[in-house]
């Protein structure tokens, strides 16, 4: 499995092409679960489709043209409906997929909507998970939150455990004392790394191993 942590939709620019191009192009196959939404955003499949419809979702093209911009065919993307698909049917998309794109909003809703339909075992046969902002940090064993406007205050949550190495993520990081000081409890805690990935950063992890894009800090 190769994992994609990104805070936007970044993975056709410049500073990452030529390596997520390594990984899709015009013969991949991609999913996107876009179940990071909040209640009042998205209330039922009306909302849903106002947002991720296929001709003028005001998310859908946001999501989608970078992975046109690698060249994959529209057709080949296929966004999953928390309200109309049916498990089975939402399995079966994700198992004939060749990458999952976890989008951004709650990571909280979004984990809690993904055992809910129960998802999970599919996903973890995918080759390559991308996650954009708490698309990113669902793929951890355990991700936490800054205080900040949807964090009250500092607080681990349980991830999808699709990354297990002991490192951990702040997403769209640009140094804010909120963030800085939830870093340090995270290195107290004992993680041996924390990347402060910026709006214009990202990590790739293979084999183990992370690799550094674009604007990331490094504490550790």
């Amino acid at each position: 499995m190769i994992n994609i942590l990104l805070s936007n939709y970044d993975i056709d620019k410049d500073w990452l092409i030529n390596e997520t191009s390594k990984y899709i192009n015009k013969n991949s196959k991609v999913v996107v679960i876009p179940f990071s939404f909040s209640d009042d955003e998205i209330k039922d499949s009306t909302d849903w489709d106002r947002l991720y419809n296929n001709i003028n979702g005001t998310y859908y093209f946001d999501i989608i043209n970078q992975f046109l911009s690698l060249g994959v065919d529209k057709e080949n993307i296929k966004l999953l409906n928390y309200f109309t698909d049916e498990v089975k049917t939402m399995n079966c998309i994700i198992n004939r997929s060749d990458v999952v794109f976890f989008t951004g909003g709650s990571a909280e809703l979004s984990m809690k909507r993904i055992i809910e339909k129960d998802l999970l075992s599919e996903i973890k046969n995918c080759n390559i998970i991308i996650g954009s902002s708490a698309g990113a940090m669902i793929q951890l064993k355990e991700y936490f939150g800054s205080p900040d406007d949807e964090y009250p205050e500092f607080k681990y949550y349980e991830g999808l455990g699709l990354i297990n190495d002991n490192f951990s993520i702040e997403v769209h990081y640009c140094s804010t004392n909120s963030q800085d000081e939830s870093i340090k409890k995270v290195l107290k805690k004992g993680a041996k790394t924390v990347y402060g990935i910026s709006n214009n950063g990202a990590l790739v992890y293979k084999d183990n191993q992370v690799k550094v894009f674009g604007d990331v800090t490094i504490f550790e």
